[in-house]
């Protein structure tokens, strides 16, 4: 949380940035501590997604974002990182990682799914020489592990047929 919170005034800047840049292109912010996602929604002025949005609320703002009624959404890592369409979208910020690597790629997946026809970028934003270092590089040697687990697994069945 403490992570999170501090950066938030980066991260403003670097929206301020994004916007100026590109002031027609949709985006969608992944954060994890209610403090954060709240304070982000209340910066872009959008609706958020979070644990305590019913789904009919979560259904309404996806539809009007999928439309293009709205340019921004804040999302939950973990309350909005599964069964979400955002394609409208080719652009994400993930403004606090999550400790586990598959919810990181589930949350990605929102907007990288079949109906996508635009690259996708996310932009990963971290905090330099805080515990966001710290939390990549962890975040980082579990995607290798898993990667060396997956050829084990392909070897393996490759082996015992």
């Amino acid at each position: 949380r403490i992570s999170g919170v501090s950066k938030l005034e980066a991260v403003k800047e670097w929206l301020r940035l994004f916007i100026e840049a590109q002031p027609m292109e949709p985006l969608v912010l992944m954060a994890h501590h209610r403090e954060v996602i709240q304070e982000l929604g209340s910066y872009l002025r959008c609706p958020v997604i979070d644990g305590s949005t019913t789904n009919t609320t979560r259904q309404k703002i996806v539809d009007n974002f999928q439309s293009g009624e709205l340019r921004y959404v804040v999302v939950s890592i973990t309350a909005g990182g599964m069964g979400l369409t955002l394609t409208r979208a080719a652009n994400m910020a993930i403004v606090e990682q999550h400790w586990t690597p598959g919810v990181l790629l589930q949350a990605e997946d929102r907007i990288h799914r079949i109906s996508q026809d635009r690259p996708v970028t996310i932009y990963r934003l971290l905090g330099s020489k805080t515990f966001d270092d710290f939390m990549f590089q962890c975040i980082n040697d579990k995607l290798d592990s898993n990667e060396v687990i997956e050829h084990f697994k392909e070897w393996s069945n490759a082996v015992n047929q």
